[in-house]
């Protein structure tokens, strides 16, 4: 459960920094994918099985992206994968049904990080 904690406080460090500045920066991104691929590996995984999860997260982030969502937070969808498995993405359909009943162009990293926060412990 501790990897949960670590993802849902990385979700809403970029979310804090993207409502400051208005996007979630590349360095961020690939340094809390970073650390989560090491820290998914201490924690046992196999070297293989987390380059093959984080690799395939990339297919299905190009196809949303071009749906409107922020590369950012796709991109942050990705580092969360390693620790997080797919509650990041089961979080991005939660967001996008927020996003639609406010009926807001504007996706924000804010809605992924309370649905990721809402349905971690259940995925």
């Amino acid at each position: 459960r501790w990897l949960t904690l670590l993802g849902v406080t990385e979700a809403w460090l970029a979310a804090a920094v993207d409502a400051r500045t208005g996007k979630v920066p590349n360095c961020l991104n690939a340094a809390l994918l970073a650390i989560n691929m090491v820290v998914s590996l201490l924690s046992g995984a196999r070297v293989g099985s987390v380059l093959l999860v984080t690799s395939l997260s990339a297919l299905p982030a190009l196809l949303i992206h071009r749906l409107g969502v922020g590369g950012g937070d796709l991109k942050l969808i990705i580092a969360l994968t390693p620790i997080m498995g797919l509650s990041p993405w089961v979080g991005l359909a939660v967001a996008c049904l927020l996003q639609a009943a406010r009926r807001s162009r504007h996706f924000g990293s804010v809605y992924l990080a309370a649905a990721i926060t809402a349905v971690a412990p259940w995925v």
